[in-house]
């Protein structure tokens, strides 16, 4: 990949319709399933993903979102900076298959703490992770089960992902290596 650059909408789309079918073709019982975003940065892709599952199977999908704000662990060594969505799950875990989506896989750190998050509301029978982008150089044992192909990104490129739902044809993902870093 180009040391810098954008992802265009199509591209983004392709990506995602590839990761839904691949979703579908595992999945024996939809109704088990829920699907659950990492706020802030999955909310949009977990929406979406939701949507073309429940177009898929012809019958709703739950989704909704988990906070993992205080079950960072740096959260010791930082102020809380970003504004988050709370965790919101108006359906139970217990025993379900959990898709976790985020934007951005890269260390595991968040999506170690949105299974922490997880457990806190439930005891899912299996967790899967999606994501649009794979980053290498990963600090805990963590791997998506899905992911988009934008996985060339090293761990020194800077990564913007852009979801609208509203106006998907802006969808984007930007990058731009970081030389000297």
């Amino acid at each position: 990949m180009k040391p810098s650059g954008v992802i265009e909408a199509d591209e983004i789309h392709r990506e995602i319709r590839k990761m839904v079918q691949a979703v579908a073709a595992k999945i024996t019982d939809p109704s088990n399933l829920r699907i659950v975003g990492i706020a802030n940065g999955g909310i949009a892709l977990a929406k979406r993903v939701a949507e073309m599952l429940a177009n898929h199977f012809d019958q709703p999908v739950d989704w909704g979102v988990v906070d993992i704000t205080f079950h960072r662990d740096d959260i010791s060594l930082r102020p809380i900076t970003k504004i988050s969505l709370p965790t919101e799950l108006e359906f139970p875990l217990d025993h379900a298959t959990v898709l976790l989506v985020d934007d951005v896989l890269h260390s595991g750190r968040t999506a170690r703490a949105a299974i922490n998050e997880l457990f806190d509301q439930g005891r899912p029978e299996n967790i899967e992770l999606l994501v649009l982008a794979n980053r290498p150089e990963r600090r805990l044992p963590i791997q998506p089960d899905y992911f988009g192909q934008f996985d060339a990104l090293s761990g020194s490129t800077s990564i913007c992902v852009t979801l609208d739902n509203a106006q998907p044809q802006h969808d984007r993902i930007t990058y731009q290596t970081n030389y000297g870093t």
